[in-house]
């Protein structure tokens, strides 16, 4: 459990309240740090779109909603896999028939959540300001289509990741909740703005 939060662990390692808390600091640091470098990567995505969210103000109201939404599929996803690698009920040579199975999964996810989204916005975000020419029928149906390909893009991730590392030799554990989460935050925004940008139509 610790692994899969993104704390460095040893055999050696005390209970606890009897470990120092300067040692709790160095199984963390490495995993923090690390990961709060690769999220500037987010915020130059944002820059890079700034002219997006001046003229499609509501579009920013969802991106916490597009993060979260990966980021909590990628995770469910690499729980299961992990699980299911150390109790031996999958194996490397599965990795096809494990992608698809994901595929599906979140082909079925996309389609409530990306749903729910468009129902939400459709008929309960009617006071934002949109340019003129746009209906919030179109946003709506935008921001969930961008949804709907993030959530199948982070189960993917969240259950190939393992089973990459896994065929490396290494411990499929090691693949972090943060690490995934701040793969599927990258992309999510990525994928949010690209969707945007060609449904919109904006130069």
């Amino acid at each position: 459990f610790e692994k899969f939060g993104g704390i460095m662990t040893s055999p050696n390692d005390d209970e606890y309240l009897q470990t120092s808390s300067f040692h709790h600091f160095k199984k963390r640091v490495v995993w923090v740090v690390s990961l709060a470098a690769i999220g500037i990567i987010s915020g130059m995505i944002i820059n890079a779109y700034q002219g997006v969210l001046e003229s499609f103000i509501i579009l920013a109201m969802y991106m916490p909603m597009m993060a979260a939404t990966g980021g909590n599929t990628g995770s469910q996803a690499a729980t299961v896999i992990i699980r299911s690698l150390s109790l031996g009920e999958i194996q490397d040579e599965d990795w096809l028939k494990i992608v698809f199975k994901e595929a599906k999964i979140s082909f079925m996810l996309s389609l409530t959540v990306a749903t729910l989204t468009y129902l939400k916005i459709a008929f309960l975000s009617f006071h934002a300001l949109l340019p003129e020419g746009f209906t919030m029928n179109y946003i709506a149906f935008t921001i969930s289509l961008a949804i709907a390909i993030q959530v199948i893009f982070s189960a993917v991730i969240g259950a190939g990741l393992p089973l990459i590392v896994r065929r490396m030799g290494g411990d499929p554990a090691i693949v972090a909740s943060p690490a995934i989460s701040t793969i599927v935050d990258i992309t999510g925004l990525l994928i949010y703005f690209t969707v945007a940008t060609y449904t919109l139509g904006i130069s």
